[in-house]
């Protein structure tokens, strides 16, 4: 997991909240909009499983029918013995007869329970597969919503800092400014001196401004990764001093790919696949099931007669129970065409994993090089910002005592410009470069 920021506390005053790198991910894991659907999702696999248990367990179901006769059927029976020595059929030996009344009602109650079933053993544990893949899903999600806010809560403190250091800048070219403009005033400085010092502090001030709007955007963009209202006031905690800085060599190389979501995803794919292919050979085993009915039914001439005995022959029980066992013959080779699809997706999704390795493999190769590489340069950059800001204080020392010159200060502070530039473009890709590693071995979640 991410360590660079340990503090989780969210600080709240005059309706804006301070939060670390830690609070803001624990907010976003709440809140991300996201993130809530793949809970939802969790929750729809919970359900999936009780729905698959409820497909076990007894059927019970009622039934009421009260019906009036139009029409009656007619069901047909020999006029004399059909066995009788000597018989000879004619049209008049088949009469109609009618086994019906005008109305007649039916009341019923049928029970089911299933005893034995192949399909249904495999099919929850395929429920219970897939809700592991649901949650491993969420997992991958919250690594996602994790790595966003990281980059983004880093661009916005780098950023802040520099706006800091920015400020600071513009308030020594004033007062240089009104220095030299004094000078200039009295005849010590040349119109071209106080001009240069004029235009830089323009720029600057220019710069800031800039600086300023892209702070606004950092700020939304961190939100938005947030899930938090636009409309929040927010403040970040966390300031580059030296443990924060200290943090950035801080990395566990331990490779061991099992970790990474992607993979266990694939692992888990593959477990559902291989459950597809029992449920297709289950299909050929018989099932065996319970049954039984108890019912009342009556016939009556009129409707009075339905609901009492007085006017008719009352409502009369009757009841069965039975087994029922579903034997599968022949389906035109269909189970066998699935069973051979389902295995060639196994074997696909096993080479995704092969590829998946080796891929994961050249991440690591290049989050290796992106971090080292941003280590030596992040090294580099802030040894010429501190020599450049060296320069830049001993510069303004000597113009203050009268032995230097304003060009010489403008001239200084354009290098210290873009030193200051360098170090916090190398501090940002360092901090980038420390998140994809961490990504990279699976360490952003655990």
């Amino acid at each position: 997991m991410l360590c660079m920021m340990l503090s989780g506390s969210i600080l709240v005053g005059q309706g804006e909240k301070t939060m670390s790198l830690q609070a803001c991910i624990d907010f976003a894991l709440e809140n991300q909009e996201q993130l809530k659907n793949k809970g939802i999702d969790e929750q729809l696999a919970e359900k999936d499983i009780k729905a698959t248990i409820a497909t076990g367990l007894p059927q019970i179901s009622g039934s009421a029918q009260v019906m009036r006769n139009i029409t009656f059927q007619n069901f047909f029976s020999p006029n004399d013995d059909p066995t009788a020595p000597n018989h000879n059929p004619t049209a008049g030996d088949v009469v109609p007869i009618a086994f019906a009344t005008p109305y007649s009602g039916d009341l019923k109650i049928t029970a089911s329970q299933l005893l034995f079933s192949a399909t249904y053993l495999v099919g929850l544990k395929a429920a219970r597969t897939y809700k592991e893949l649901t949650q491993k899903q969420t997992q991958q999600t919250k690594i996602d919503v994790i790595t966003n806010v990281t980059k983004a809560y880093y661009g916005t403190v780098i950023n802040e800092h520099r706006l800091e250091l920015m400020s600071t800048i513009i308030e020594q070219l004033d007062t240089l400014l009104h220095q030299t403009e004094a000078s200039y005033k009295i005849g010590l400085a040349e119109e071209l001196d106080y001009e240069r010092v004029k235009v830089n502090y323009n720029n600057n001030v220019t710069d800031k401004k800039n600086l300023e709007r892209l702070i606004a955007f950092n700020h939304a963009q961190l939100k938005f990764q947030m899930g938090m209202d636009m409309n929040e006031k927010l403040s970040l905690s966390d300031k580059i001093d030296e443990s924060f800085l200290a943090d950035l060599k801080v990395i566990n190389d331990e490779t061991d790919f099992t970790n990474r979501v992607e993979y266990r995803l694939l692992s888990t794919g593959i477990a559902l696949q291989e459950l597809d292919v029992k449920n297709y050979k289950s299909q050929y085993l018989p099932s065996l099931s319970l049954f039984g009915n108890l019912g009342w039914n009556t016939g009556a001439l009129n409707t009075k007669g339905i609901f009492s005995k007085d006017d008719g022959v009352g409502w009369l029980r009757y009841s069965f129970v039975g087994l029922n066992m579903s034997i599968p013959i022949f389906d035109g080779f269909t189970k066998h065409t699935n069973i051979q699809k389902a295995k060639l997706e196994i074997r696909k999704l096993e080479n995704q994993k092969a590829q998946l390795l080796q891929q994961m493999n050249l991440e690591l190769e290049q989050a290796n090089i992106a971090y080292y590489s941003g280590v030596d340069r992040f090294e580099i950059q802030k040894d010429n910002m501190s020599l450049a800001k060296d320069l830049y204080e001993s510069a303004i020392d000597k113009q203050k005592i009268g032995v230097g010159t304003t060009q010489e200060v403008l001239e200084v502070r354009t290098i210290y410009k873009e030193a200051e530039t360098n170090y916090y473009a190398a501090l940002y890709d360092l901090l980038i470069a420390k998140v994809d590693k961490e990504k990279a071995l699976g360490l952003i979640v655990k």
